[in-house]
C-alpha cells in the first residue's frame, strides 16, 4: 500500500535522496515502528511521529494513503 512519508529537519537525511516528502510502499498492517526501521532511523534519535497531523504511537497501524511525519524532539534553552 502507498503511503506518504514527510521528515522535518535533521531527519530528512534518512529520506530516499533527502527528500523532505515522498511516497513510500508499504506492506498492508505496517506500523509507525516499522516505516521508522525502513527508513533507518537510528533507535537512539529522539523525534515524534504523527500520522495524518495526529501524534501517534509507534504500535499505530497506518493505512492506504495515511501521512507519517517525523519530527525531531529540540533542545535549547
Amino acid at each position: 500500500m502507498k503511503i506518504r512519508v514527510k521528515m522535518v529537519s535533521v531527519l530528512q537525511k534518512y529520506a530516499p535522496h533527502e527528500m523532505d516528502e515522498f511516497i513510500f510502499t508499504v506492506e498492508k498492517g505496517t506500523n509507525a515502528k516499522k516505516v521508522s526501521e525502513l527508513m533507518d532511523i537510528p533507535e537512539t534519535l529522539k523525534y515524534n511521529m504523527f500520522i495524518n497531523e495526529r501524534y501517534c504511537n509507534p504500535e499505530t497501524v497506518l493505512q492506504t494513503g495515511d501521512k507519517i511525519t517525523f519530527f525531531p524532539l529540540m533542545d535549547g534553552g
